[in-house]
């Protein structure tokens, strides 16, 4: 997401595409053109020709129906970018190993723009598929890595996520900010953070932070697992396994 609206950008028109694009990637249905200058407070005329521009040069793609998608050319330009920024790839084998030591899924995410991405994911050894996937943005207060993240943000960062709304995936999750808050000063005093079915039913997450060479916040590392399969016992483990892994992958940055 932009930090400006595509009127403040110096070349308007390319914000208004690019906000086109992301509107279309966040969904994995196609929109009409009515959809999106709804969504996006555009004019009708300007989102009809920036579509055509982006079909034209294989962005966005025209179904039958009338309705748009992300076209293969955008995967293709993403997927490209994604694999130039992952360090020579010297995380995912971190990553890897992470998951080979404690056999749960793990996740890599970025903060970017107010919002937790999921950059990298490593399937765990149990026959269980976790929604989360590479691409996706969050708000910080559902998950571990959110979390994790959140509590090590400045003032105004974490009022600038805050100002972008809270999600209530379950009861559990927090939606009060100030309540946030104060839960984010228990993830600093113990270096972690955990979602105890906060962002889905029956899933028990942790996270801790990763900081980039000056010190700032740049990430988490988290791992998922059904909650019916946590073992207490082997919580302390898992913290010692996910620290070392996100100690590793900040010297990276």
């Amino acid at each position: 997401m932009m930090n400006d609206t595509p009127e403040k950008l110096p070349v308007p028109a390319i914000g208004k595409a690019f906000a086109i694009l992301e509107y279309l990637s966040g969904s994995s249905t196609p929109h009409t053109l009515q959809d999106i200058y709804c969504a996006l407070k555009l004019p009708r005329t300007t989102v009809f020709s920036l579509l055509g521009s982006l079909q034209a040069c294989g962005a966005v793609t025209k179904l039958e129906s009338g309705g748009y998608m992300p076209g293969i050319r955008l995967y293709c330009v993403g997927m490209s970018a994604r694999i130039s920024l992952e360090n020579n790839r010297l995380i995912v084998p971190r990553l890897e190993r992470l998951r080979d030591e404690i056999g749960h899924t793990v996740f890599f995410s970025l903060f970017d723009d107010g919002e937790q991405v999921v950059w990298e994911k490593v399937e765990g050894f149990e026959s269980v598929y976790f929604k989360a996937y590479p691409g996706q943005r969050k708000r910080l207060n559902t998950s571990s890595a959110g979390k994790a993240i959140a509590a090590y943000l400045t003032d105004a960062e974490i009022q600038y996520s805050l100002s972008k709304g809270m999600d209530h995936s379950t009861e559990k999750s927090i939606t009060d900010p100030a309540l946030f808050l104060r839960h984010l000063e228990d993830v600093r005093a113990k270096g972690y953070a955990v979602d105890d079915e906060e962002g889905e039913i029956g899933i028990y997450c942790i996270g801790v932070p990763v900081f980039s060479g000056n010190g700032h916040v740049f990430g988490a590392v988290s791992m998922s697992m059904l909650k019916s399969r946590v073992h207490f016992s082997d919580f302390d483990r898992y913290i010692m396994s996910l620290k070392m892994a996100a100690g590793d992958i900040s010297t990276m940055l």
